[in-house]
């Protein structure tokens, strides 16, 4: 059986955020959502049976989170999750006010950053341009 994708959305409850959730999923992703950047950061901090319903403990390859998440922020969101799996692939959620920001975002590790509201066609070619860069990532270092 193939590995499904494990997508882990951060963003407010919002329609926009079920759109989302419902296209990887159609996409043919495992997607799971966190309403604010602390509950991800609980979820990716916490190894073990709590998480092995929610993220079986080998955490998502991709996060997708918004830049000023409540509680925790997206950046820090971003360290704790390239500190887990420095392969996981962060995708940041700007609005114009915080462009500046996601930029800086990029010079620390995040893969790519989106501007509201989102374009999911586009978004959908970043996620699967990023797992494409994971799997090469992997294979090289089996070869090694």
């Amino acid at each position: 059986m193939l590995h499904r994708p494990r997508a882990l959305i951060v963003d407010k409850d919002s329609s926009e955020t079920k759109e989302l959730e419902t296209f990887l999923t159609e996409k043919g992703f495992e997607v799971h959502w966190a309403k604010d950047g602390e509950q991800a950061f609980n979820l990716l901090d916490r190894p073990g049976p709590e998480a092995a319903g929610v993220l079986d403990g080998t955490g998502p390859e991709i996060v997708i989170t918004e830049l000023k998440a409540q509680r925790v922020d997206g950046m820090r969101l971003m360290q704790v999750a390239l500190d887990r799996n420095p392969e996981t692939c962060v995708i940041l959620i700007a609005d114009g006010g915080t462009v500046e920001l996601a930029t800086e975002a990029m010079r620390q590790g995040a893969y790519d950053f989106q501007l509201r509201p989102l374009n999911f066609p586009k978004l959908l070619a970043v996620v699967e341009r990023a797992l494409s860069h994971q799997r090469l990532v992997s294979r090289a270092s089996a070869l090694e």
